[in-house]
């Protein structure tokens, strides 16, 4: 194995001595020449270990733990011990330069900074959106008469993906819904209940920050967004946006009712919840990640917005 891959893999697969300033280099060499981070993880089979049985593959695992490496490198090689920073590489078919939210995901909604109407992100996107069509039917255990447009399926087993809608990342467990029976766009259940016209649902949003006495979007280091659904009896744990412009679940409002959070939390309105995630989110991101539509907005409205 030869080039920046190869660098890469030496260092990861038999430790070969590697400056944080040449990974960063062989890193953004290879993602301009297409390669995915699940690609490079395998080339580089550092020997993480996949979760639980049956639950999921060690190469998305294997990757999630590649990339942050390749982050806590790129703050190494800028002398920045205090934020972990994303990998910048050039695309060679539009010039822009271009940030991985992710490593994994729709290319539309991880790979920020290329140029309007480029052909490598149209083309990456368009293999993402058959690969889903082919793969996502397979997970289809039922599907619920559909309700207009919308419809709701059981699925077979849990899996990782992403919601396009509200922006949230983690497992698929029971549910799922369609727009227009597009596998492409897989819903979560928590946007079907948004969609579906006899249920009611509402959030609340709070700050997490560290210290008691500065809960603006300067001290915030979370916003975090809890929805209660006519359908069930108590509202969910509540998900957390980070740095990371991705909603994931959090225990934090549970260890706050119970014997109190390690970190401040405070009830804010989704305008004051709207401003942190844009101060968080601009404070490591390029500007393309405020136009995320879970970014720009803490809760969605209406149908799927499909930027593109």
């Amino acid at each position: 194995m030869n080039g920046p891959l190869g660098v890469l893999a030496g260092y990861f697969r038999n430790q070969v001595p590697l400056s944080a300033v040449d990974m960063v280099r062989a890193a953004a060499a290879v993602r301009a020449a297409g390669i995915g981070w699940r690609e490079i993880a395998e080339a580089c089979d550092p020997g993480w270990k996949a979760g639980d049985p049956g639950e999921e593959e060690a190469g998305p695992i294997a990757a999630v733990h590649l990339f942050r490496d390749i982050q806590h490198a790129v703050s190494a090689a800028a002398g920045d011990g205090q934020r972990i920073a994303p990998l910048a590489w050039p695309c060679r078919e539009c010039g822009g330069q271009v940030v991985d939210v992710a490593p994994s995901g729709r290319p539309i909604h991880v790979e920020l900074g290329h140029h309007t109407g480029c052909r490598r992100l149209a083309r990456d996107q368009a293999d993402d959106d058959e690969e889903r069509r082919t793969r996502i039917p397979a997970l289809i255990a039922s599907s619920e008469l559909p309700r207009g447009p919308l419809q709701r399926h059981r699925l077979t087993c849990r899996f990782t993906d992403d919601c396009p809608r509200c922006g949230w990342s983690g497992y698929f467990d029971t549910w799922a819904a369609t727009i227009d029976g597009n596998w492409a766009r897989l819903l979560c259940d928590d946007c079907y209940a948004d969609l579906a016209p006899d249920m009611n649902v509402t959030a609340k949003y709070y700050t997490c920050s560290t210290h008691p006495y500065d809960p603006g979007p300067k001290g915030s280091f979370a916003v975090i967004r809890q929805r209660t659904r006519s359908d069930h009896k108590y509202a969910d744990i509540g998900q957390i946006l980070t740095w990371e412009p991705r909603w994931t679940w959090t225990p934090i409002l549970v260890e706050e009712a119970r014997d109190g959070a390690d970190c401040q939390v405070r009830p804010i309105s989704q305008h004051d919840a709207e401003q942190v995630i844009a101060s968080l989110i601009g404070k490591h991101w390029a500007a393309q990640a405020l136009t995320l539509p879970w970014v720009s907005s803490a809760y969605p409205k209406g149908r799927l917005r499909w930027p593109g």
